[in-house]
């Protein structure tokens, strides 16, 4: 039985929205016998790193600055 998703969306700066759709793209050309990168893969990556991070608040700062 497949897990449940929800569909997630936001906002990105124009850098941002160039590099995103290039990520799996390059990752293709880097690793052709590898099973495809998806857009959606990269944000649950993403995500996952973020709940990882030991120091969430310092990270945030980070971006912030």
């Amino acid at each position: 039985m497949p897990k449940p998703y929800k569909k997630m969306a936001g906002r990105m700066f124009p850098d941002q929205q160039k590099w995103y759709p290039r990520v799996p793209k390059d990752y293709r050309k880097r690793h052709p016998r590898h099973p495809k990168h998806t857009n959606d893969e990269l944000m649950r990556i993403a995500i996952e790193y973020l709940r990882d991070s030991e120091d969430l608040d310092a990270l945030i700062a980070q971006y912030r600055t």
